[in-house]
C-alpha cells in the first residue's frame, strides 16, 4: 500500500480553518465583515472570556432565509462572487465563501437569520463541520452568529492562545478597525457581561476617532484630505509628539476595508523625514479609495494585506499629502491643558471632507512665533538653564528650548543649503597638503561603500592602502574642520543607525551627523547675545525646525493654563 492517501474531509477542514481562524479576534473580524456586507446599521458584539467560550454577533442586515442558512456554513458558499473575474474587482469585505465554515470546523457555530420579509426566521447549529436540521425560530430582522467552545476539541491550537488580556487587546483592535472604517454604523462591545464600548450609527469621524482613540490622540492630529485621477486619501496624521516605537497605532482603510501595508508605513516615514527619530513610528488613520480592480485583496487568508498594481502611483500621493499636510501646521511640541486639548473638538461640522476641520485646526493651532521672537527682544529676557536649556516666554506661556538640538537643526539646514550650492557650483578648497590618515576597519569599509556620497558632498578621498586614506579636496564649507576626527564620527554614525528610505538618505545622514558634531554641546555657556541669536535663527527654519534632524524635539512650549493646573490656581 503506498504512502500517500486522502485526508479524511473533516480533517482537511480543520487544517484550513487554521487559515482564517487564528485566534478569537479572527472569528469576530470575519463576523463583522459579514454583518457590514449584509448591509446592518447597528451590529452588537458580546464576548465571553475573551472569546474562548463565546462570541456572539448580532445584525440588523438583510438577512437570509431558509435556504442561505443552511448553505451559508459550507465551504466555500458566498453570495459576493460568481465567476472567476469577479476576483479581479471585489467590492465586499468577504468573499471567499471560507468564514463560517472555517469557523463551525473548530468550535460550536449557532446560525439565526431572518428576512425582513418573513415571519419567522431560521436556526441552523454546526459542529465539527456537521450542519444540522434548519428548525423555523423567531427571530428580528437580521443575524446573528453564536460561536462557542473556541479551539475546546483542537488543543494543540488552544495552547498556542496567549492570556486573556492579550487575546481581548487583539479583539478590540479588530472592532475599532471596523467602527473606524464605518461611522456610520453603530456598534456595541460587551465582555463578561461588562459594557465595553456604545458607539452611535451616524457619528461624524471625528466623533468617532474621540470615542475610540480618546481625545488626546485627536488634539494631536493633522488633518488630511488630497485626491488624483487615481486614488484620493483622506484621514488624519498624528504630529511628531504622539508617535512610538510601534505601529498599533497606524490605521489604513483600503475602499473601506482595514489592512495593513509595509509600503505605507514606510512611505508615511519617509514623508516625517527628520521630523521623527529613526526607531520612531509616525500614528496616522488613512482612507484610501482606488479602482477595485487596481488593487488586490486576495493574497492573505484573512484579508489583512493587499498588493497595488502601481506601488509608485500610491507611494507618490500618500508622501506627497503627507508633506503638504505637515508644512501647513506649525508642529512645536506643546504641553497643554485637558480644556485647551478639548477645545479642537467642538467643531461638529467635521465630516470625511475635512475642509472645515483643516481651517479650525489652523485657526486653534498656529501660535504667533514671530510674535514670542518680538516679545524676547522687547525685553531681553531669555534664560539659560544648567547650560541645557532656554527659557522664553511666548504669547501662549513659556517655551523650553533645547540648545544642541536647535542648534543641530540650524546647521544641518545650513549645511544643506551650502551642499545644493557645492553639487551644482564645485565649491570646494583644496587643501594644501593632503591629510592622510587611518581608520578602524568598520570605518574603512564603511568608507569605502559611502565614498561616492562623499564625492557628491565635495570630498576627494582616496583609498591610500589597507585602512589608510588620503583627502585631498573638502567642500568650502568644511574647510576649518579637523577633516579625519569628522569622517571618523560621521562614519561611526553611519554604520549604527539605520537612517530612513529616501534615495539620498546617505547624504542627508552625512549631513545631520555633521551638524550634530558641530553644534553647541550640552554644557556649553550661551552669552545673551548668542541667545538671541539662536532662537531666532530656528524661527527661520522650515516647518522642520521643530525637531532636530534625528527626530527630537528642539522647543517645548507649556501653555499658562497648563500652568495654572500644575500651580493649582484654578
Amino acid at each position: 500500500m503506498g504512502k500517500i492517501q486522502i485526508l479524511p474531509k473533516q480533517l482537511v477542514s480543520r487544517i484550513a480553518a487554521g487559515e482564517v481562524v487564528e485566534r478569537p479576534a479572527s472569528v469576530l473580524k470575519e463576523l463583522i465583515e459579514n454583518a457590514l456586507d449584509a448591509e446592518a446599521s447597528q451590529i452588537d458584539i458580546a464576548i465571553e472570556q475573551a472569546g474562548r467560550k463565546k462570541i456572539v454577533v448580532r445584525d440588523n442586515g438583510i438577512g437570509m432565509d431558509k435556504d442561505d442558512v443552511v448553505l451559508a456554513a459550507h465551504v466555500h458558499a458566498t453570495s459576493k462572487i460568481q465567476h472567476e473575474k469577479d476576483l479581479e474587482s471585489i467590492g465586499t469585505l468577504g468573499f471567499r465563501g471560507e468564514a463560517l465554515a472555517s469557523i463551525a470546523a473548530v468550535s460550536r457555530l449557532t446560525i439565526l437569520s431572518k428576512p425582513e420579509d418573513q415571519t419567522l426566521g431560521t436556526k441552523v447549529v454546526v459542529e465539527e463541520g456537521l450542519v444540522g436540521e434548519p428548525e423555523n425560530a423567531g427571530a428580528p430582522t437580521g443575524t446573528t452568529v453564536m460561536v462557542e467552545t473556541l479551539f475546546a476539541k483542537t488543543p494543540a491550537r488552544q495552547k498556542f492562545l496567549k492570556t486573556p488580556g492579550t487575546e481581548f487587546r487583539h479583539i478590540m483592535k479588530v472592532v475599532t478597525n471596523a467602527a473606524l472604517a464605518r461611522p456610520d454604523v453603530g456598534f456595541t462591545l460587551t465582555h463578561n457581561d461588562k459594557t465595553i464600548l456604545e458607539l452611535p450609527k451616524g457619528s461624524s469621524m471625528q466623533e468617532r476617532v474621540q470615542d475610540l482613540l480618546g481625545e488626546r490622540l485627536l488634539s494631536h492630529f493633522i488633518p488630511l484630505s488630497r485626491s488624483s485621477p487615481h486614488i484620493a486619501i483622506d484621514g488624519f496624521i498624528g504630529t511628531p509628539q504622539i508617535a512610538g516605537h510601534e505601529k498599533d497605532k497606524q490605521y489604513l482603510f483600503i475602499n473601506g476595508r482595514p489592512v495593513a501595508s509595509q509600503l505605507v508605513s514606510r512611505v508615511v516615514k519617509d514623508a516625517f523625514g527628520g521630523l521623527l527619530e529613526p526607531r520612531v513610528q509616525p500614528v496616522f488613520i488613512f482612507f484610501l479609495t482606488l479602482p477595485t480592480h487596481s488593487v488586490d485583496v486576495n493574497i492573505h487568508p484573512r484579508k489583512e494585506t493587499v498588493r497595488f498594481v502601481n506601488d509608485r502611483t500610491v507611494a507618490v500621493v500618500i508622501e506627497r499629502s503627507v508633506a503638504r499636510s505637515l508644512e501647513k501646521h506649525d508642529l512645536k511640541y506643546v504641553i497643554k491643558s485637558e480644556e485647551e486639548q478639548s477645545l479642537v473638538l467642538n467643531d461638529s461640522t467635521v465630516d470625511r471632507g475635512m475642509d472645515t476641520y483643516t481651517a479650525h485646526m489652523l485657526k486653534d493651532m498656529m501660535p504667533a512665533w514671530h510674535a514670542s521672537l518680538g516679545a524676547q527682544k522687547s525685553d531681553g529676557d531669555i534664560l539659560q538653564i544648567h547650560n541645557l536649556y532656554l527659557l522664553t516666554q511666548t504669547p501662549n506661556g513659556l517655551l523650553l528650548i533645547d540648545q544642541h538640538a536647535a542648534h543641530e537643526r540650524i546647521l544641518y539646514e545650513e549645511f544643506k543649503e551650502a551642499f545644493k550650492l557645492t553639487r551644482d557650483k564645485q565649491e570646494t578648497i583644496e587643501l594644501d597638503e593632503p591629510i592622510v590618515f587611518d581608520l578602524p576597519q568598520p570605518e574603512a569599509i564603511a568608507l569605502d561603500e559611502h565614498n561616492e556620497t562623499f564625492a557628491k558632498l565635495g570630498f576627494d578621498i582616496d583609498h591610500f592602502g589597507d585602512t589608510t586614506f588620503k583627502v585631498r579636496q573638502v567642500p568650502l564649507i568644511f574647510k576649518d574642520r579637523n577633516i579625519p576626527a569628522l569622517l571618523s564620527e560621521i562614519l561611526d554614525g553611519l554604520i549604527n543607525e539605520n537612517g530612513s528610505t529616501k534615495i539620498d538618505s546617505a547624504t542627508e545622514r552625512t549631513l545631520s551627523f555633521l551638524a550634530c558634531r558641530s553644534a553647541i554641546k550640552a554644557g556649553d555657556y550661551l552669552t545673551p547675545l548668542e541667545r538671541s541669536t539662536l532662537l531666532e535663527k530656528l524661527s527661520q527654519c522650515p516647518t522642520t525646525g521643530y525637531t532636530c534632524p534625528h527626530g527630537r524635539p528642539t522647543q517645548i512650549e507649556i501653555t499658562l493654563k497648563e500652568l495654572e493646573r500644575m500651580f493649582k490656581r484654578r
